[in-house]
């Protein structure tokens, strides 16, 4: 019985693509709900949450192999194999840095100061909004392929990938904002609350950097085509 991915590889061998970065994307979703747990210190829904997110990323790691199996017996493919295989590693490193992220919110009872609170679910919902967007650029990617390149059909996708960019820049300038409130806690908060805070902040900067990285990948396969 072929997969649901193998399906997919009858029309366009890139909607497999799009398939694998939906699974992404619910592992980065998976992080409000985390937060969410965190902030209420329901750390027993932290803990049973992080087991969603390894099945999630489990799932998202099985796609990924398929994938490469396929592309790996296509002797001809619509871009360069390299990039198109740098572009899965990518987001296979996504996957595995909000599984890391569930697991760090689980290696202690952390409690979330008030004073930051806010500021953390602000930065958080920037950071979805970088994935949310790098995961249409993904789709537009797609329908692209699917037809006959138009300079209107590749200025949709630079538009979104220039969007992307927004967005991220955004985000980097709250997460700096963050941290500069995490450390003015010092004297409130306990170093070690503070560290992981530092710690929590730069996996989700990691996450929208990678989004950003891979938009561009994304307009690298698209100008060389």
């Amino acid at each position: 019985m072929q997969s649901p991915l193998a399906e997919l590889f009858r029309g366009s061998p890139f909607a497999a693509l799009v398939e694998y970065g939906k699974k992404v994307h619910q592992c980065v979703e998976m992080l409000r709900p985390l937060m969410a747990a965190l902030m209420a210190e329901d750390y027993g829904a932290v803990g049973r949450l992080r087991l969603k997110m390894s099945r999630l990323e489990h799932d998202a790691e099985l796609m990924n192999k398929e994938i490469r199996d396929f592309f790996s017996q296509r002797t001809f493919l619509p871009v360069d194999g390299t990039r198109y295989l740098n572009f899965l590693s990518g987001l296979e490193k996504t996957a595995h840095l909000a599984e890391e992220f569930s697991v760090i919110l689980t290696l202690r009872e952390t409690r979330i100061h008030a004073e930051i609170q806010d500021r953390f679910k602000e930065y958080l919902n920037q950071v979805f909004q970088v994935s949310g967007t790098f995961l249409i650029i993904v789709v537009e990617f797609n329908k692209l392929t699917e037809r006959s390149r138009s300079s209107l059909d590749t200025r949709a996708v630079q538009e979104y990938i220039r969007e992307l960019n927004s967005e991220k820049w955004k985000c980097d300038k709250m997460s700096r904002r963050l941290l500069q409130a995490s450390y003015a806690l010092e004297g409130k908060e306990s170093v070690l609350n503070i560290l992981f805070y530092e710690k929590m902040v730069t996996l989700l900067s990691n996450i929208a950097d990678q989004s950003r990285s891979l938009g561009k990948v994304l307009y690298d396969i698209i100008e060389k085509r």
